[in-house]
């Protein structure tokens, strides 16, 4: 994924806008089966008791990044040029990636403690 997202990046500085579209458009092939295993992991979070609830408030935060995402890139695009946005794009990934450090593993206990008949504390 990271190849063609680097190749999206090469085409686009180089104003090759055809292939630019088709490698964005294979890199967000690529990158959106991370939807599917959205459920599982909440569940192992927060347990499966309120499982549906925590996944529809996680998944629809798909509906305000897809409506300001564009927008904010285009404006990005638009004013500061190409390489200065996606600069933005590395930083903000980068501290998302320190955010997950802060990120405490699933275990027996979280799922008891949020209601979760399933799951038994020792």
């Amino acid at each position: 994924m990271w190849g063609l997202l680097a190749g999206a990046v090469a085409v686009g500085v180089r104003g090759i806008a055809p292939l630019f579209v088709v490698l964005v458009g294979a890199t967000a092939f690529f990158r959106s089966p991370a939807f599917a295993v959205f459920p599982s992991l909440v569940g192992s979070y927060y347990g499966r008791a309120r499982s549906s609830e925590n996944y529809a408030l996680v998944y629809s935060a798909k509906v305000p990044g897809g409506v300001l995402g564009g927008t904010v890139a285009g404006f990005l695009i638009a004013r500061f040029g190409w390489v200065p946005s996606f600069l933005v794009g590395a930083a903000l990934l980068a501290v998302a990636g320190l955010a997950t450090l802060t990120l405490r593993p699933p275990g027996l206990a979280g799922g008891a403690e949020h209601g979760d008949p399933g799951q038994q504390t020792s």
